[in-house]
């Protein structure tokens, strides 16, 4: 499907979105390779809409988006995939080797622009690899990770700052986060969600 405008079904203007988004960074990340493996008529990018939508009205009792008339699932998934706000979620998979790990299963379009990571790329990776790692030891970034999971896991959220690092390893501020607990309609737990309306990109010197 063609990109919608944003304006087309979101009501009014977003008063804040990520900032510092080189035009470098704009210019890699045009819409067609954004929409690289993102279809907006799949049953499971339907449902994560939904659920994250729906979620995060319920926790801080407002809409995430404000969408100016009633929209079919499709155009909702639009709405949320162009929208100005960089929104990630991850969900627990099964691990071959009887482990559970927690890996990405969305990523908008403002995240694959702030991360540097196709929608492809994210899906085949742990959501902790956007926080710095060392084979060595625990870094601080693992625990302050560990920290904010478990408080959004026990409260149903977490406002949070902190570093996270692009696929290219850059580094980025982000200045104002929500994390939240994202439910099905059944109430079947279905991973987490975070809403990222503020940040900064310190770039890496590229050679």
């Amino acid at each position: 499907l063609p990109k919608t405008n944003g304006e087309d079904l979101i009501e009014g203007r977003f008063t804040h979105s990520c900032e510092e988004m080189s035009n470098d960074l704009v210019d890699t990340w045009n819409d067609s390779r954004l929409q690289e493996g993102v279809d907006f008529e799949a049953h499971e990018l339907l449902n994560r809409t939904r659920w994250i939508l729906s979620s995060y009205e319920e926790i801080f009792d407002e809409p995430l988006l404000t969408l100016g008339r009633d929209l079919d699932p499709v155009e909702q998934a639009e709405a949320l995939f162009w929208c100005p706000y960089a929104i990630l979620a991850h969900d627990v998979r099964d691990l071959t080797d009887g482990g559970r790990e927690n890996w990405y299963v969305y990523a908008n379009a403002t995240a694959i622009r702030l991360f540097e990571r196709s929608f492809l790329e994210f899906r085949e990776n742990l959501s902790k690899s956007s926080v710095e790692q060392d084979v060595n030891i625990q870094t601080e970034g693992d625990r302050e990770r560990c920290r904010l999971l478990g408080s959004g896991l026990a409260r149903g959220f977490s406002l949070f700052t902190g570093e996270r690092v692009t696929g290219t390893g850059a580094t980025i501020l982000i200045t104002d986060g929500k994390l939240f607990n994202v439910w099905d309609e059944r109430g079947t737990y279905r991973g987490q969600a975070a809403l990222i309306d503020k940040a900064k990109v310190r770039s890496v010197e590229r050679h």
